[in-house]
């Protein structure tokens, strides 16, 4: 059973909830703005990399999975 007599309400406790809700709200501006900077820049740095380099990268990715998939036995293909 709460204590009806205690007044949670009081002008100096909203006010104390009020100031602390704005400097988390300030806070958390703050730090997704810096968050979608970085994202931003590492987004800027991908796209920078030439595009010849990338199809190479991939090329070679898809060699890789092919040669990984003809090293498994025919009965581990199947499952």
């Amino acid at each position: 059973m709460p204590n009806l007599n205690h007044r949670t309400s009081s002008p100096r406790s909203l006010l104390k909830k009020r100031q602390t809700k704005v400097r988390l709200r300030r806070h958390q501006m703050q730090f997704f703005s810096l968050k979608k900077r970085h994202y931003i820049e590492a987004v800027v740095e991908s796209s920078a990399k030439p595009v010849v380099e990338a199809t190479a990268e991939l090329s070679n990715e898809a060699t890789t999975a092919t040669l990984d998939n003809q090293a498994l036995c025919p009965d581990q293909l199947v499952g």
